[in-house]
């Protein structure tokens, strides 16, 4: 079970290792804040965030959506430099996602192309009948253009 101190005993498994990498990362910078706060505005006014939750917004999802990504949200992501200062997203859908190779990261990880399984090259054996096999077809069609012409003579 974590406990927020010992990352070390943590499986090694590149999901959870990236998560706790983020947790680190973003802690010192107000990360967290936005859960917090949702608790604490559930916790306090349990009516009032129902209402912002049920309230659509033409720019994010519902008022409370708004609340969280023009406070907390927009806080900690110019604290981590993925925002300039005085920037906040202006809606909740239409960004771009992008790969990163670490989850502290703000820059694209470089394309790799797929690897590309290549396949066994074929026997002497197997060269030869596909040889031959293609000689064949080239035969049968030149079949009625050889008989064509003995029959001329």
């Amino acid at each position: 079970m974590g406990s927020g101190t010992n990352q070390n005993q943590a499986p090694d498994y590149k999901f959870v290792q990236d998560f706790l990498l983020a947790y680190n990362y973003n802690i010192g910078n107000g990360g967290g804040d936005n859960l917090r706060e949702l608790a604490k505005a559930y916790l306090t006014d349990p009516t009032a965030f129902i209402n912002r939750s049920g309230t659509t917004d033409k720019s994010y999802d519902n008022k409370e959506e708004r609340r969280v990504i023009t406070g907390s949200e927009a806080k900690t992501a110019q604290a981590n430099g993925e925002y300039p200062k005085g920037y906040t997203r202006t809606d909740h859908n239409h960004y771009k996602s992008i790969r990163v190779s670490n989850p502290t990261k703000t820059t694209p990880m470089p394309e790799t192309p797929p690897v590309q399984q290549q396949s066994p090259k074929p026997s002497l054996m197997e060269r030869l009948m596909e040889w031959w096999n293609k000689f064949l077809i080239i035969l049968v069609a030149l079949l009625p253009f050889i008989t064509c012409n003995r029959r001329e003579e």
